[in-house]
Parts: structure tokens; C-alpha cells; sequence
């Protein structure tokens, strides 16, 4: 059965902050905290893992209770069975109880020979204290967490866990919402859909804490536009959760490159946004689209100034190396100052609310309420057209891409990228695409966009150098004839655009040869 829960995520020393949350005070005065056990299984190649499942047993005081679960589906509801078992968690090793296995739709996925390979893999150990509320006309249960989750190796690595979980008992699902942006606008509480199972898994492969690529949204040719709406938007969402994680932390190992993931993370979204308007346009979609538009320019401004010092010149005389270190230092300064706004924007009360809205418009907006067409057409025919119908706008544009000016050329760009993100989430979706052609396709796209943002880099580099000599003599004042000759430097082009132009253009047609649709 579905289960329809809100998780939203909390450093441990706001907790007494989250004490005196109204509606929350009276209610955790009188809670008991109890004991919460859970161990998660898999086999050492995360069998069920690859195959978006997690299956736990979870023992509260005397009672234990076997869960299976699918993750990676849509943002709110998430395919849930689960059953109390009869279960001595001092069996060595312990394994979970097959009939109950037997009852669920993965019976024949977690067969006999699957199961005898199954292993702890992670435990989680919290105190939990669990009570309802009535939010409107729904019943909710209010559950917080807090304790760690524990490798199951040798090392026994562990990670902090502080969630509080929003689950629907009764009632209309948008209350969940309703009651998070409550409890957000009075606490710094975060949405998040990165499972417990995910956090263990990631922790256990050595994962957790550093930047995460984009992963592919689990997607089937019979599920219908909403559906894979929904999928994808989860899939983006949860690895710009997961960079974001990274950049936020105290002591981020990467943020160089948790920016560079955040803002594809970003971007895909939106690339999902744009292939989905038919279906999805609705009085909330451009404002939704206005405020990820919003954070993926952070993300790019602070990308863009770790790309400028990672290309910086080199330095040919010791005098001009210390003469250059002035302007390096104060735009590493100006690196540091975008990183960082970038960084408050995640944390910041808009966007932390920002994501209650999106999470609640992509599963109960206006879209979903009055259905076209698109809705329940299965998904694949819907996109085959969609992407046909980009593929074919690129390649007009693209036509005469040697004549282009430099504006034009980063619009083909722009375009590329697009379609490369839209049409990657449905590699291996049968009824897409010929697979064959669809990767020629892909393979096209990503050598005509970074052809083309080689040379849109470095004139944008050259023209921000520019910029920001001027704001540094402005600041600085005399700045003396060696440190502005090295900062000269900065401004010399680094590329050859014609090789690169060429390139390009062997890459287009590439991409006009690849007729995937």
C-alpha cells in the first residue's frame, strides 16, 4: 500500500527550538520516547538496491515489524508493505522472515536464491517519539528521530540521524503540506527525500558527505505523463538534496564540485519542467519554474567563478607570481562571496519553503486537477513527440552555426543541453527512441554543447576579467604596474576557436544523422 509521509530534517542543536513549536509543545511534554531497532538487508552486490527496494525489519520494544519498501518513486507517496513478524533479532546472522516476503508483489524479485544471499548491510538506532495531530480535516501522525544510523562492516561507520516525520493517517494529503510550512516558518526545519535506506546505503558504499551525480529517474513506458512527471521530478530533487547536503555541511570536502552537481541537478529539473509544460502549465507553473531560474543563477555564478580561477594564467616571473597574487586573492574573495550566497539561499526560510510548495504542486496542483490529454496518455508517445519537436527546432537553429555570432552559438548551446537532459531521462525507455540512435543522439549533443562551451567560456572569462579588473582597481586603488600587468594576463584568450568551431559542426551533424524518433 502507499504510504503518504513528509520528512523534514534538523541539525540537533535547534531541537529545543523545535520544543516550543506550536502545536508541537503539549504534545511532546506528555510523549514517552521509545527504543526504535531496525536493521536494513541486501546482498553484498545491492541486489535489491539497483532495483529500487529496501527491506528492513524495525523492532520497537517486543514487537518487530518487516518492511519492504520502493524508493525513488514519486515525491509524497511511496509503494509500501509491511507486516509484524515473529523475529529473535540474536539469530546469527539475523534474516528477515521469507512468508512475508511471499505476500508482497516481490515474491518472484526476492526469490529463494536472492534471499539466502541476503545481509545486514546498516542499522538504524533511534529514540522515537511518535502522536498525532489534526491538521484541518486529516489526522497526522507526528514522528521525531533521533539517533544514528550504523554500518554493518567492520569499521562500523555511523551517521547522525534528526528527522521529523509528517505521515497521513487520515484526510486530505495537501494538510501534510499545510502543517510543514507550519512547522518550517517557525523552525529551520528541511524537507527531504533522502531515505533513511538511501543514507545507510551511501554510507556503507563511502558516498555519504561528498557530491552525488545525477542519477536516472526509474521510469516504464506505461506510466503515464503524470507519473513520470512526478519520478523525475523526485529523482532531481534528491540529488540537489544531496549536494546541497555537501555544500552545507561544516566541513564540506568538495564544494567545487557539490556547486558544478547542484546546479545540473537544477537545471535537469527544469529541463523536466520545460518538456512537461503541455501537460503541466498551470497558475502556479511559472512561479515555480521563476524560483529554481532564481537558485540555479546563484549555482551558476558561483560555478562560474570556481571555473574562472581553475583556468587561471600561469605566471612566468616570480615578481609577476607575487604581483599576481593580488588580483588572484581578490577574486578568490569573490569566489568564496558567491559560494557563500549560494549556500544561504539553500538555507534560507524562502527556499526551505519553496520546496513544500513545489513538493505539494507536483503531487496535488492544479495540473493533476483538471487532466488533458497528456495525463493519462502513456508516456512514452508523449515524449517520442516532445523531443521529436525539440530535436527539430535544434537543428534549424543550429543550420548555419559557422555564421553565428557568439550570442547566437551559446543559444544552440543552451538548446543542446536541454534536449540532452530531456532526453536522457528516458534512455531505455522502450517506446521512446530506437536505443541505438537515442545514445548516437546523446552522444552528438554532449560534444556540440562542450564545443560550444569551450568557446562560450572563454570570451565569457575574458569579459568577466575584464569586469572584474575594473572592480578591483576601483576598490583597491594603485594597484602598481606589475600587479595590473599580471592581471592583464587574465584577459589573453586561452582557446582556439576555430578548432573548436570545427568541432562543433562535426557534432551537429552528428546529431542530424542520429534520427532517433
Amino acid at each position: 500500500m502507499p504510504e503518504m509521509e513528509l520528512k523534514l530534517v534538523f541539525d540537533e542543536a535547534d531541537l529545543a527550538r523545535l520544543r516550543t513549536l506550536p502545536g508541537l509543545r503539549d504534545k511532546l511534554a506528555g510523549a514517552q520516547p521509545a527504543r526504535s531497532h531496525a536493521i536494513y538487508f541486501d546482498t553484498p552486490e545491492k541486489y535489491l538496491w539497483k532495483r529500487g527496494l529496501a527491506l528492513r525489519v524495525r523492532r520497537t520494544g517486543d514487537v518487530s515489524i518487516q518492511t519492504i519498501k520502493q524508493v525513488g518513486c514519486a515525491l509524497l507517496e511511496r509503494g509500501e508493505w509491511e507486516r509484524r513478524i515473529n523475529w529473535d533479532p540474536s539469530d546469527a546472522p539475523p534474516r528477515p522472515d521469507g512468508t512475508m516476503i511471499d505476500e508482497t508483489p516481490f515474491a518472484d524479485v526476492i526469490d529463494k536464491a536472492v534471499r539466502a544471499r541476503l545481509r545486514p548491510t546498516f542499522e538504524v538506532d533511534v529514540q522515537r517519539v511518535a502522536f498525532m495531530v489534526t491538521e484541518g480535516n486529516a489526522a497526522i501522525e507526528v514522528a521525531i528521530d533521533r539517533g544514528r544510523i550504523k554500518s554493518a562492516g567492520a569499521e562500523r561507520e555511523t551517521l547522525p540521524v534528526s528527522e521529523l516525520e509528517l505521515e497521513l493517517k487520515r484526510g486530505d494529503k495537501q494538510e501534510l503540506f499545510t502543517l510543514a510550512r507550519e512547522l518550517t516558518a517557525h523552525a529551520p526545519l528541511h524537507l527531504s527525500l533522502i531515505s533513511k535506506a538511501e543514507r545507510g546505503r551511501r554510507l556503507v558504499d563511502g558516498l555519504w558527505g561528498h557530491p552525488a551525480k545525477a542519477s536516472s529517474p526509474r521510469l516504464e513506458a506505461d506510466m503515464t505523463g503524470e507519473q513520470a512527471f512526478s519520478a523525475i521530478c523526485r529523482a532531481c530533487l534528491n540529488d540537489f538534496m544531496l549536494n546541497a547536503a555537501v555544500l552545507t555541511s561544516k566541513s564540506s570536502p568538495d564544494p567545487v564540485e557539490a556547486i558544478h552537481q547542484g546546479r545540473i541537478a537544477l537545471r535537469s529539473l527544469r529541463a523536466a519542467l520545460a518538456l512537461f509544460k503541455p501537460m503541466a502549465r498551470d497558475d502556479a507553473f511559472a512561479r515555480m519554474n521563476d524560483e529554481l531560474r532564481r537558485l540555479a543563477r546563484l549555482f551558476g555564478e558561483a560555478r562560474d567563478r570556481d571555473i574562472m580561477l581553475a583556468n587561471a594564467p600561469e605566471t612566468s616571473r616570480a615578481a609577476s607570481a607575487a604581483a599576481a597574487n593580488d588580483f588572484s586573492t581578490w577574486l578568490e574573495h569573490r569566489r568564496l562571496a558567491a559560494r557563500e550566497a549560494a549556500r544561504e539561499a539553500v538555507q534560507s526560510e524562502r527556499w526551505r519553503i519553496f520546496l513544500i510548495d513545489f513538493s505539494e504542486w507536483i503531487d496535488c496542483g492544479a495540473w493533476r486537477r483538471r487532466p488533458s490529454g497528456h495525463h493519462l496518455e502513456p508516456v512514452a508517445q508523449f515524449i517520442r513527440r516532445r523531443l521529436k519537436k525539440r530535436l527539430a527546432a535544434l537543428l534549424r537553429e543550429a543550420r548555419d552555426l559557422a555564421e553565428l555570432d557568439a550570442g547566437a552559438q551559446h543559444a544552440v548551446r543552451i538548446a543542446a543541453k536541454k534536449l540532452r537532459y530531456m532526453a536522457q531521462f528516458f534512455v531505455g525507455v522502450s517506446g521512446v527512441a530506437d536505443r541505438k540512435r537515442m545514445k548516437r543522439l546523446l552522444g552528438g549533443l554532449d560534444k556540440l554543447q562542450s564545443c560550444l562551451g569551450v568557446l562560450h567560456d572563454d570570451e565569457a572569462s575574458l569579459t568577466a576579467a575584464r569586469i572584474d579588473i575594473g572592480l578591483w582597481r576601483a576598490e583597491v586603488g594603485d594597484v602598481g604596474p606589475l600587479a595590473l600587468e599580471a592581471a592583464a594576463r587574465w584577459t589573453t584568450p586561452k582557446e582556439d576557436g576555430k578548432k573548436w568551431l570545427e568541432q562543433a559542426l562535426e557534432a551537429y551533424s552528428e546529431v542530424a544523422e542520429a534520427e532517433p524518433f
